[in-house]
């Protein structure tokens, strides 16, 4: 009869054990490195193939116009996707518009060369299409992905006894 009061007691006056809230995701630390890293497959790619190899080139270009749109929709961010994705087109042929424009101020004369096509591209061009790629790669790295972030450097020294001496040396993490 006392084992039945005390299975009553604890019944009545137990309480239901919770497991404690979830704990907080952790702050977002940025992955600029991953985009970084997907950037340099495309100068990878393009030295490769010299500029000869068609397969490359294609690739080369898959790969810079893809490759931040793909780390972040790796990472779940499905809008800064599609804004890498514009920036890595948009930039470029903004900058190559610019180029255009500063060519026709410093000689006004010249006519565009998709108007009359008589040799290379202005290196005005060249110039304003590169500081496009280089700016959507350093705008998606740095701002759209959240940069990088440093890791702790732990420098530990050590020493080791042994039968044949001693060994000295600095453990680190980077």
């Amino acid at each position: 009869m006392l084992r039945i009061a005390a299975l009553v007691i604890v019944l009545l006056t137990g309480r239901v054990a919770f497991a404690d809230e979830a704990a907080p995701p952790p702050p977002d630390d940025g992955y600029g490195t991953h985009v970084l890293v997907a950037d340099l497959i495309a100068p990878v790619m393009f030295t490769a193939a010299q500029w000869r190899t068609r397969p490359f080139v294609d690739l080369g270009i898959s790969a810079y116009v893809l490759g931040g749109p793909v780390v972040h929709t790796a990472h779940r961010r499905y809008r800064r996707a599609a804004t890498s994705l514009g920036l890595r087109i948009g930039l470029p042929i903004a900058g190559l518009f610019a180029g255009d424009l500063v060519h026709h101020l410093i000689s006004s004369g010249d006519p565009h060369v998709w108007e009359a096509w008589d040799g290379p591209p202005s290196p005005l061009w060249i110039l304003g299409a590169a500081a496009g790629f280089v700016g959507a790669i350093v705008i998606d790295q740095r701002v759209l992905a959240g940069g990088y972030t440093r890791k702790r450097t732990a420098v530990v020294p050590s020493a080791t006894a042994g039968n044949g001496g001693v060994t000295l040396g600095i453990i680190a993490a980077f």
